[in-house]
């Protein structure tokens, strides 16, 4: 009669976890990937990624997280695009700042590290931060449009209530921003004819003067 093995409670040993690097799984899910590409940039299949979604609530994070950057850094970065921006750039450091409405006579930058005596206007190296050039970028409209939509829920209709029932749709977003760059480009022209015309009044008063 053949002896029955003791029944020693060991089990036997199943396939060990898959090892996941959240970090790898937040920088993929960055350009807003699905779960089908994640699980082949993980080397796994998608039926193995869906169980560990399901278990494992730090992979569920570091995707939700990964891809809620991803569109935090591209929001900012139409943000800066769609506005006009000053740039002061510092000869001696060689870093950038950043303004939405004016430029800097010094660099921020060495201001902070390197601070200026009150009483010379120097600093301990004998500089006084004034090594900086100046660039304009002009904004971007159809980026300012399009965010606009997406973050403002503005509609692509500019709306006039005629009536309360009937409002007339006049302009789209983009119709408003061609008229407000002419009417801007209309009143630097006359601020340019007008200074032109003072000058050349000047120039007559003074040779009336001199004769």
């Amino acid at each position: 009669m053949a002896k029955q093995k003791a029944n020693t409670g060991k089990k036997k040993p199943g396939p060990k976890p898959i090892e996941i690097d959240y970090e790898a799984v937040e920088f993929f899910c960055r350009s807003q990937i699905n779960d089908t590409q994640l699980a082949r940039k993980l080397h796994i299949s998608k039926q193995v990624l869906s169980l560990r979604l399901q278990k494992d609530p730090k992979l569920r994070e570091a995707r939700e997280g990964g891809a809620s950057d991803g569109q935090s850094i591209v929001s900012d970065s139409m943000f800066k695009v769609m506005l006009d921006r000053y740039m002061t750039i510092c000869k001696d450091c060689g870093k950038i700042r950043f303004s939405f409405d004016q430029f800097f006579e010094t660099c921020p930058y060495c201001d902070k590290v390197h601070p200026l005596d009150p009483r010379t206007g120097l600093d301990e190296n004998e500089n006084d931060h004034t090594n900086v050039r100046h660039k304009f970028v002009k904004g971007d409209t159809n980026v300012m449009i399009f965010w606009a939509k997406n973050h403002l829920n503005m509609s692509d209709k500019i709306t006039h209530k005629g009536d309360e029932e009937n409002p007339i749709a006049y302009a789209s977003l983009a119709d408003l921003a061609l008229r407000a760059a002419a009417q801007k480009k209309q009143k630097d022209r006359e601020a340019n004819d007008q200074a032109e015309g003072e000058a050349s009044r000047e120039k007559e008063e003074a040779v009336s003067k001199g004769g």
